[in-house]
């Protein structure tokens, strides 16, 4: 998290403005999104009388990057716009936080629902031109923390766990939000409360490695077996390895069949998948996806009871980037009660491994960690996965996850382990994980 102090409402119009700026210099056509109130605040007559901003549109202009950005910009004044399907992720988003902690049309004690609100306003709050998934999966992130109705003794939420009663909270859940407030660099420290290491990659010696508490946090009944397998039922440490079912995956279609039925054949399906895998099951189901919520705190606090009770040394859990909306929602909710766990002090380290699947393929160079997977712990894989049936039908994930471990064993050893033209030895197949130590 970023805080730019700015003693008048000037210079934080300025400090928006030198952020546009970047972003249009860094993205090809960049893609930028503001709600309204922040729009409201935002003088874009200053910007368009600025001699940078001119020098930058004609430098742009035979490239079309201003055209588009300029398009953009009017687009998201507009109430009814409808959302590009083209644009997947914004390139910079710029919101306000007003009062009492309102961001986005939320209002204390609102829950996270990633609605469509941008055709009518919601209350007598100022319409949506954003939505939280847009904000929070936007490439950079600015909050206007200024003006008559926010002051610097309003920005409790900065430090406090994000939560509905104080909806501005959840901007903490991007990568890197820059905050801009209107105050002293004085009237507050650095809100980083841990620290984030990457360790270089490595190949797992499964003698020497962790022997202690694993839970991997499974957005579906399938995801386990699917993304970690093999890892999960190669693990010869001194407990098993737990698989918290954070959803029962209901709402994946099945032809013919009820909520209820769908319910009770996915959960006998997990059921058989941990068998094989002999891991142990815990499913919590939590409330936010009957509820269709981005985010809940309530389930960030059942997530923290699980926490506490394992004090795992490892915890699995999905990338930032996934594209699936249940895999970002449940990877954002296990990490903040994780930051909870370490900023409360009962926690004091803990290795995450992020790990990839269907709707998310890591680079090679985010790769540090490769799990080498024998004959049998393959086929074990496979049976796990196959349990799925309901799933299988629809999409032969089976093959996709023995294709892409047989791909990753085929390609890392020049990719990121050797030279190319060389070769190391790693086996037939491989899973792959993004490790990282989290510490206070």
């Amino acid at each position: 998290m970023h805080l730019v102090a700015c003693r008048s409402k000037n210079s934080v119009l300025a400090e928006i403005q030198d952020s546009i700026l970047r972003s249009v210099l860094r993205h090809e056509a960049p893609h930028i999104g503001f709600d309204f109130r922040a729009w409201d605040l935002f003088d874009f007559q200053k910007i368009n009388s600025d001699d940078r901003w001119k020098t930058l549109l004609a430098g742009c202009s035979q490239t079309g990057r201003a055209l588009e950005f300029r398009e953009h910009v009017f687009q998201s004044l507009r109430e009814t716009r409808e959302p590009d399907p083209t644009v997947r992720r914004l390139d910079l988003a710029i919101v306000s936080v007003g009062k009492s902690d309102g961001i986005l049309g939320f209002q204390p004690g609102m829950p996270f629902v990633d609605r469509d609100s941008r055709e009518k306003p919601i209350g007598n709050s100022y319409p949506m031109a954003l939505s939280i998934e847009e904000m929070i999966c936007a490439h950079d992130l600015i909050v206007i923390a200024a003006g008559d109705d926010c002051t610097i003794e309003d920005l409790n939420w900065v430090r406090e766990p994000i939560h509905e009663n104080a909806p501005a909270s959840i901007v903490r859940l991007h990568k890197n939000p820059t905050i801009v407030y209107q105050g002293t660099s004085n009237d507050w420290n650095d809100p980083n409360e841990y620290k984030v290491e990457q360790p270089c990659i490595d190949i797992v010696d499964w003698d020497s490695h962790p022997k202690g508490s694993v839970l991997f946090f499974c957005p579906h009944p399938d995801d386990a077996s699917i993304s970690a397998g093999g890892t999960l039922g190669s693990w010869n440490g001194n407990q098993k390895p737990t698989v918290v079912a954070m959803t029962s995956g209901h709402r994946a279609e099945q032809e013919s069949a009820s909520r209820e039925s769908r319910h009770s054949c996915r959960m006998e399906e997990l059921q058989r998948e941990c068998e094989d895998l002999s891991v142990d099951l815990l499913v919590p189901e939590l409330k936010f996806y009957d509820e269709n919520r981005f985010f809940s705190s309530e389930d960030v606090s059942v997530l923290l009871d699980i926490l506490r009770r394992h004090r795992p040394e490892i915890c699995m859990i999905p990338h930032l980037d996934d594209r699936h909306p249940t895999h970002r929602s449940c990877s954002y909710m296990v990490r903040e009660a994780i930051r909870i766990a370490l900023k409360t002090g009962w926690l004091r380290t803990l290795e995450v491994w992020e790990y990839e699947g269907p709707w998310f393929l890591h680079t090679p160079e985010t790769i540090n960690l490769v799990v080498s997977l024998a004959e049998e712990a393959m086929e074990r894989k496979l049976r796990a996965v196959r349990q799925h049936r309901s799933q299988i039908r629809r999409t032969a994930y089976d093959d996709g996850a023995e294709g892409l471990a047989r791909y990753r064993a085929v390609t890392l050893p020049e990719l990121c382990l050797a030279d190319f033209g060389s070769k190391r030895e790693i086996g037939e197949y491989v899973e792959v994980f993004r490790r990282s130590v989290w510490s206070i």
